[in-house]
């Protein structure tokens, strides 16, 4: 890994740069709702354990940074749908789940709306 003089991992924050604007630009402009649905389990989880490679290669607590992470990977996977009228992208901003689509207002109801879980 290369380190700034500083000591802080220059590839560490490019690659999270690249993950970040290559998920927006697949997420936000992608109207293949079908294809959004099955790359969004794979993107979190690869997201997920790239996380944990790097926080455990670097001698962190792994028995703090796995479950953490295991955890927001779960949450991010079950509560993530994405609308089939419009193939937005809508996450749960509170402990309800929303029933329609913010954008469109079409229906969310459904188990196929649902991004990676059920």
């Amino acid at each position: 890994m290369i380190n700034n003089p500083d000591g802080a991992p220059t590839g560490f924050f490019a690659l999270w740069i690249g993950l970040g604007l290559a998920a927006f630009l697949f997420f936000k402009f992608n109207r293949n709702v079908r294809l959004k649905r099955r790359i969004f389990p794979i993107f979190v989880i690869g997201v997920a354990v790239i996380f944990v490679w790097f926080a455990v290669g670097k001698n962190g607590p792994a028995l703090f940074v796995i479950p953490a992470v295991a955890l927001i990977t779960l949450l991010n996977l079950w509560t993530t749908r994405f609308c089939g009228a419009c193939s937005e992208m809508v996450g749960q901003r509170s402990f309800i789940r929303p029933k329609f689509c913010p954008k469109c207002g079409g229906a969310l109801d459904t188990p196929r709306d649902h991004g990676g879980l059920a």
